[in-house]
């Protein structure tokens, strides 16, 4: 398994159902990719030859020829024909010496990568520390190239994963950042929707969001976001109203009243008597002697 590769291709929109094949078939390979997209051949030459660790340069068919002669220029390599190309070539009948010299000419060095009729094939070398792989960009060279010459490069490619499987290393990255999201349950969202609650602990994050049917546009994605975002606040003010009930002084009723000595007097003088202190003492009669 390579670490880090870099592609550099040459006005990929042109052919950009064979750039995304180029990119998929190295990233099988790859664990990191870094990619550039160049309007001239020279820019392409530079950049790739410039490049450490593993370059992957790509041009389309109508200008594959002028891209890899400025390549081989910039790695100051003598051109040399390679057999297995001009072998190639022979069988496909095509008869011009020119055309010939241009579609089998690589880097003195170098390893070609020819393609079944000789055309447009690519080449692989050393460079300083790095490699250097220059391809047409034409999706069925490119998977013949991978399938045949260049596994002995590479070796095995690592597994492949499917699409729900990575999808829902997708989702659960999402909840683990623990923020909800509101998605609205209509026309195309719906099988989103079910397809993101197959996913464990997506419930609590991703929120069915159905507003009225007067809501269009802007505002039913901005209804759609405020929903997420109180959703989100809700936790926020549970845990401020459980730490300001923990933080909550005492009430008048528990708090023990303190008596300054000012007050003591007060309310000594404010004291009522007793009723001992207030009632006179009952008196006693003594009893009369008896008469003679």
């Amino acid at each position: 398994m390579i670490k880090k590769a870099s592609i550099f291709t040459l006005n990929a929109y042109t052919a950009q159902g064979a750039a995304d094949v180029l990119k998929a078939r190295l990233s099988e390979h790859c664990g990191e990719l870094r990619e550039a997209d160049f309007s001239a051949p020279l820019e392409l030459a530079r950049a790739a030859v410039s490049c450490g660790g593993l370059a992957v340069a790509a041009a389309p068919i109508s200008q594959y020829l002028d891209a890899k002669l400025r390549i081989i220029k910039e790695l100051q390599l003598r051109p040399v024909r390679s057999k297995a190309i001009v072998d190639a070539l022979a069988l496909s009948g095509i008869g011009d010496q020119r055309t010939r010299d241009l579609h089998s000419a690589v880097p003195e060095g170098a390893k070609a990568l020819p393609t079944e009729d000789g055309r447009y094939s690519g080449f692989i070398c050393k460079h300083g520390n790095g490699m250097l792989i220059l391809l047409p960009l034409d999706a069925d060279i490119v998977e013949n190239c991978f399938n045949k010459e260049l596994r002995t490069v590479f070796g095995e490619a690592k597994p492949k994963h499917s699409a729900m499987a990575q999808f829902r290393q997708s989702v659960e990255r999402i909840i683990a950042v623990d923020r909800p999201i509101a998605v609205a349950q209509v026309g195309c969202f719906k099988p989103l929707l079910a397809s993101l609650m197959s996913v464990d602990g997506a419930s609590e994050i991703f929120l069915p969001c159905k507003l009225g049917d007067e809501i269009n546009g802007k505002d039913y994605y901005a209804e759609c976001a405020k929903a997420a975002k109180t959703a989100d606040e809700k936790p926020e003010k549970a845990k401020k109203t459980a730490a300001k009930s923990k933080a909550k002084p005492e009430t008048a009723a528990e708090k023990p009243v303190k008596k300054t000595a000012a007050k003591a007097k007060t309310a000594a003088k404010a004291k009522p008597e007793t009723e001992a202190e207030t009632k006179p003492a009952k008196r006693t009669r003594k009893p009369k002697e008896p008469k003679e």
